[in-house]
């Protein structure tokens, strides 16, 4: 901790961040597009600004504070383009005071609808000097208490008499909008509400949902001057009985602890406001009572802003401290990074995590929850194709169905499933050239002549085809009707076209607990611990792997004459996950990794004790195993072994590959490629496509400012 940013030095590095990456086409965005390395998508189609009205409005206290405690013109001149943004938010409802929840530059469908992220809002094209503008409404309760409380903050810390004549005009159009009565409604220009600030809430006591109501009513009032808007708000603290709550000793708010950090947010940042514009004594007191009990329910959370305006009210600066250890633990790397802290043997979910150990996957630190362990888990590869003619040109299908390629030996990545449109289960270069590529999808087999910009059905229409087995110029294809064979006869035309229905599948037969040797001819596979080959066009049965019920195989591989699989196994209370092996093709089988003795059932190896084994994969240099601890290499072909996780991000492991451009692993944090002793991460399939999510850091700049303000944070900090 001796080399750490300052507090100023990090909050000039995110102010910059928010400006350069945040900032599209006049409207500052809570999430964008990355690419693999972390560089943002062209702006405009990136997505991800389902947020722009709180996080906008969050930005704009913010700059609010700063110019507060700086006295800095430019930080005025810099506002404009915030209250720029939120104008245009209403210019495109072409509703004066209904906000657009948040819009992106172009036609056609949003990257949210192609993704279904907020189906159920309305998306809408603008119209006149908006036409190029693609915008969304349903803007929640949130969403407006932000924005009033953003114009509230700016009017009463920073404004300049232009700017406060700006926020007016905006401000009367929301109150007239929503505000102008009791019923606190929202409605799109058809007439039809499509927000009711009420919510659930109940209507005769206090609740988190109705101070952000008040609390807007009340700056409305303030920045209007308008006696309706006052009226209101005084009717509404009556009806709520915020004056016969001021002096009881419990004020409800239905609170409950480790939840409810999003209204928390709200409502405290809508306090320290409140707690300057409101005169009446008895609602002071009201809301001053109201912050002790919101942040007594989450005082072990270290929430920043949530212990500066504890401290502000009631003078306990105890608290302080936390908050600004919390701000020197924010982390700088705002792109979405896999977490998985329910893995810790160390782990305690009555434990806040600290922020710089939590799953980054909201677009507000405040408003999140610090007791997930986990947050956006990568998609795992499941099946990893290298071309035998180019190493560097790679195929790659996800545990979606979703197919990708590198022609960099995974440095870079193009995503075409939208090219192809179908879930993929497999994927298959030909051996012949690698412009010609198969996918195994659930209606056939599609082929590609281009290396996979376009594809087209080819074969097996109907069919759900699970994986493709190459065997030399042939190819096996397993499906839902049987195991079929493609002769080539090395002519490229008939690569993945005609096919040779070779067996009926087994009831119950896993492609993947199957495997075929190319030496013999012959095909395996394993069924609730049975052992079965085909030979000569029969299922013969070979033997049993254990007595045990209740036997599964998930993988099975044959290797030099000799059978492997991940065997799962659960008789009685018992779950293990191993790996086993058989020399005499099935009949007989060693268990390595299982620590406890049962006689008559198995010959026991060892090494793997211990081990939950999801797959392996076998080449000349040894046995490489993804397990629940990392991956797990033996040299001596299960002799001995030694773990493997030095680069991995979580060290668990689902997927291995021994291909002939290296060895490569995939899990929960992304697929990564052996370079010596030590893993080096290709890919993160955590956002849509090979694209990843990045969140700014208006959270952090809110706070710091906020901190600054009340004199507990130095610049020299």
């Amino acid at each position: 901790m001796g080399n750490r940013l300052s507090l100023f030095e990090k909050v000039k590095i995110l102010e910059k961040s928010i400006v350069e990456r945040h900032l599209i086409d006049g409207l500052y965005t809570s999430i964008i597009l990355v690419d693999q390395r972390g560089n943002p998508l062209e702006a405009g189609r990136q997505g991800g600004i389902l947020h722009a009205v709180s996080w906008t409005g969050i930005y704009l206290m913010a700059l609010a504070l700063k110019y507060a405690v700086l006295r800095d013109e430019d930080v005025r001149v810099h506002a404009w383009d915030v209250l720029r943004a939120y104008r245009r938010l209403q210019e495109l409802t072409s509703v004066p005071g209904l906000l657009a929840r948040g819009y992106v530059k172009g036609h056609g469908p949003s990257m949210e609808e192609k993704l279904g992220i907020g189906v159920e809002k309305v998306w809408r094209q603008g119209s006149g000097e908006l036409s190029k503008y693609r915008w969304f409404d349903h803007p929640s309760h949130h969403n407006y208490d932000h924005a009033v409380r953003g114009y509230g903050y700016y009017y009463f810390f920073a404004a300049d008499e232009e700017q406060k004549k700006f926020i007016r005009e905006d401000v009367e159009k929301i109150g007239r909008h929503v505000y102008s009565d009791l019923s606190l409604e929202a409605r799109d220009k058809d007439g039809k509400v499509i927000l009711n600030l009420w919510g659930a809430s109940p209507r005769d006591r206090p609740s988190m949902r109705m101070l952000m109501a008040t609390s807007s009513l009340k700056i409305i009032s303030y920045i209007t001057g308008d006696k309706l808007f006052e009226d209101n708000y005084r009717r509404l603290c009556e009806q709520l009985k915020y004056f016969e709550y001021a002096d009881k000793d419990d004020i409800g708010l239905d609170l409950y602890p480790r939840v409810g950090h999003d209204d928390a947010e709200h409502v405290l940042g809508d306090l320290f406001l409140m707690l300057r514009l409101e005169e009446d004594d008895v609602l002071r007191k009201f809301y001053k009572r109201a912050v002790e009990k919101i942040f007594d329910n989450f005082r072990h959370d270290k929430y920043t802003p949530f212990n500066f305006i504890y401290a502000y009210v009631t003078e306990d600066v105890s608290v302080v401290e936390d908050g600004i250890n919390t701000l020197h633990r924010y982390p700088m790397n705002k792109v979405f990074e896999p977490v998985m802290n329910s893995i810790r043997e160390d782990y305690d979910p009555s434990v806040p995590l600290p922020i710089d150990e939590r799953p980054l996957d909201n677009e507000y630190t405040w408003k999140g929850n610090p007791y997930k362990p986990d947050g956006w888990l990568a998609r795992n590869v499941t099946r990893l194709y290298v071309s035998s003619e180019d190493p560097y040109v790679m195929f790659a299908v996800d545990e979606t169905g979703k197919l990708y390629r590198s022609y960099s030996m995974g440095a870079d990545w193009d995503y075409l499933s939208d090219r192809l449109g179908l879930e993929v289960n497999d994927v298959l270069v030909t051996p012949h050239t690698l412009r010609i590529v198969l996918a195994a999808t659930n209606d056939g087999v599609y082929r590609s002549d281009d290396g996979g910009d376009s594809w087209r059905p080819f074969s097996l229409k109907g069919y759900r085809v699970y994986r493709f087995i190459p065997d030399e110029k042939n190819i096996y294809a397993i499906t839902s009707e049987g195991i079929y064979l493609n002769k080539n006869f090395g002519s490229l035309r008939w690569v993945g076209l005609r096919w040779v229905k070779v067996i009926d599948n087994l009831p119950g037969l896993d492609p993947w607990a199957t495997c075929f040797d190319k030496n013999s001819g012959i095909f395996y596979t394993v069924i609730g611990g049975d052992v079965y080959s085909l030979f000569e066009g029969d299922w013969i049965y070979m033997g049993k792997i254990t007595e045990l019920t209740e036997v599964v195989v998930s993988r099975l591989k044959i290797y030099k004459g000799s059978l492997y699989g991940v065997v799962a196994i659960e008789p009685g209370d018992l779950n293990w996950s191993v790996l086993g092996v058989s020399s005499d093709y099935g009949r007989s089988w060693k268990i390595i990794g299982l620590s406890k003795i049962l006689p008559g059932q198995f010959t026991f190896g060892s090494g793997l004790e211990g081990v939950k084994v999801y797959d392996f994969d076998i080449c000349d240099k040894g046995i490489y195993v993804a397990s629940d601890k990392g991956v797990i290499y033996s040299d001596d072909f299960g002799e001995s072994w030694r773990i493997i996780k030095q680069g991995l991000h979580i060290p668990l492991s689902k997927s291995v590959f021994a291909t002939v451009s290296g060895v490569f692993v995939s899990g929960p944090s992304g697929l990564y490629k052996l370079s010596q002793d030590s893993w080096e991460r290709l890919l993160v399939l955590n956002g849509p496509g090979v694209y990843r999510f990045e969140t700014g850091s208006v959270d952090f700049v809110y706070a710091y400012w906020l901190g600054r303000y009340l004199g507990y944070i130095d610049k020299s900090d």
